[in-house]
């Protein structure tokens, strides 16, 4: 047996980064999406029309689905993440990449010169950042040309709350109105578990998340952690004209903040404009 098959057995990262060095597109666009709980990160990318992999959604199939191929892996986790816990690091990594490249798959059928797919959940920490960094850098060390534009939405955590609630709210409203008039109800409408612990989700957000969006932050010239953090944490008055870019010189990594209390309409118009910077 060689030292790199040893390797890929006794390593859970090289075996996450073994499964990516197979079929490599000519030219893979990432658009990341960070934020809080309530950040509308969900809902940009939406209005984006980017194909997108939500790794809550994945998540919460893989509970109740017993066809989801992640089923067993991720159901006996469904208490801790329905309580506003965090899949294991390495799981959510494993569904993250099956995920992207299913995605990569069926719209590299319609072009296949130029891959876009967004990501809306993941990395929410650093181990998860790292495991996505070997990956990319495996698939760049094998001749594959990878952009990153990420997407941050930072807000004040009693704001992400409040929003939570209000969703909540609606939603309470929409699956009792449905049960009364006897309509089929949507699902994405009705009232979401992890709504009810999202003071725990901001709590997990702010001790995991925020630090692995700084790792990331932290490789942009023009970085300044005190400024970082405060914006993170809420304090947009930071963010000139409802966006601050850091980029690389090669341009192929940029990262965006962006001011998320406005209304849908005017994030969306300044997240395109981050776009065209």
């Amino acid at each position: 047996m060689s030292s790199t098959t040893l390797e890929a057995q006794t390593s859970p990262t090289l075996v996450l980064i073994a499964a990516t060095s197979q079929e490599v597109e000519p030219q893979l666009n990432l658009q990341i999406f960070h934020g809080p709980p309530g950040s509308g990160k969900g809902t940009q990318s939406a209005e984006l029309g980017t194909p997108t992999v939500a790794t809550g959604d994945w998540v919460r199939d893989a509970i109740k689905n017993i066809k989801n191929k992640f089923h067993n892996l991720i159901a006996p986790q469904a208490a801790n993440s329905q309580s506003g816990g965090l899949i294991r690091d390495f799981d959510i990594s494993k569904i993250a990449l099956h995920a992207s490249r299913e995605l990569i798959k069926k719209v590299s059928q319609s072009d296949t010169n130029s891959v876009t797919i967004g990501l809306d959940g993941y990395p929410r920490t650093r181990k998860q950042w790292g495991h996505m960094q070997r990956i990319l850098g495996i698939l760049r060390g094998g001749g594959q040309n990878i952009t990153e534009t990420h997407f941050v939405y930072p807000l004040d955590p009693e704001i992400a709350i409040q929003r939570a609630e209000n969703r909540l709210m609606r939603a309470k409203e929409y699956q009792a109105i449905t049960q009364i008039v006897g309509t089929p109800q949507d699902p994405k409408l009705m009232p979401r578990k992890d709504d009810l612990n999202i003071r725990t989700r901001i709590k997990l957000y702010q001790v995991e998340t925020i630090p692995a969006i700084m790792t990331i932050a932290e490789t942009f010239p023009g970085y300044d952690e005190v400024t970082i953090r405060e914006i993170l944490n809420g304090n947009t008055s930071l963010i000139p004209d409802g966006v601050l870019t850091l980029r690389e010189l090669d341009c192929n990594r940029t990262i965006h903040f962006i001011d998320p209390n406005r209304t849908i309409a005017e994030v969306h118009q300044l997240t395109l404009e981050a776009m065209q910077t």
